[in-house]
């Protein structure tokens, strides 16, 4: 796709064995492999995150459209204090909120801001999660290239040393 490196499939691996030798390009290819898969997993997290970041984002948004409709009228509510541990609360005020922007950074937006920012921050995580997904299937090739071309480097140095018996 151009924006990774990808794997060259090997069409005469027994030239490779010749010019490289067959246990230093098998060592290359692995090392190939191992850098793809680290990235796979990287690759993994981000998804995991961005998968856990959208229903938040999605949660939070229903809450500013709750807001802005009841506005006027005071309420009871319960929040959360720490995960599983809730607080019941009367707002009164629902002009403003104040949302989490990440390292410790709290904002105050009024509803219709606060609106915007999370729908542009909803877009941008939709996008992200899908080009870590089409990434992520790039990179599975690229390690199934790899796989392909050690067994082919394996082979035909196999091939090649029964040939040299032969002779």
């Amino acid at each position: 796709d151009g924006t990774h490196p990808a794997a060259i499939f090997l069409e005469d691996a027994e030239s490779v064995v010749t010019d490289f030798g067959a246990e230093a390009s098998i060592q290359a290819l692995k090392s190939a492999q191992n850098s793809f898969r680290m990235t796979q997993g990287q690759f993994l997290k981000f998804i995991a995150n961005m998968e856990a970041k959208i229903p938040e984002i999605e949660k939070t948004l229903e809450l500013i459209e709750y807001l802005n409709v009841t506005k006027d009228e005071p309420s009871a509510t319960n929040f959360s204090l720490i995960e599983g541990v809730f607080c019941e609360a009367e707002v009164e005020e629902k002009s403003k909120v104040f949302l989490w922007l990440g390292a410790n950074l709290m904002v105050e937006y009024s509803l219709e801001e606060a609106r915007e920012v999370l729908e542009k921050s909803l877009a941008n995580a939709k996008k992200n999660l899908a080009t870590y997904q089409k990434d992520l299937l790039f990179i599975g090739d690229q390690i199934t290239i790899l796989e392909v071309n050690v067994a082919r480097v394996y082979n035909a140095n196999v091939k090649m040393q029964k040939a040299a018996k032969k002779a």
